[in-house]
C-alpha cells in the first residue's frame, strides 16, 4: 500500500491510499492481480451503492 496526497484538489487535501502491483510472471502472481484488479473497483462500487 502507498500514501498518496492530492486526489486533484491539490497536496494536504486528500489523502488516499493506493496499490502498487508487482507483475513477475508467475502463475501465482498473475491469480493476485486478477483479485486485485476484480475486488478494488469492486468495492468502490459497492462503496458509493451504501452511500446512495
Amino acid at each position: 500500500v502507498s500514501m498518496h496526497h492530492g486526489g486533484g484538489v491539490g497536496i494536504g487535501y486528500s489523502q488516499h491510499a493506493g496499490m502498487v502491483m508487482v507483475a513477475d510472471g508467475m502463475d501465482e502472481t498473475a491469480q493476485r492481480i486478477k483479485r486485485v484488479l476484480t475486488n478494488d473497483p469492486g468495492i468502490g462500487v459497492a462503496r458509493h451503492a451504501d452511500a446512495g
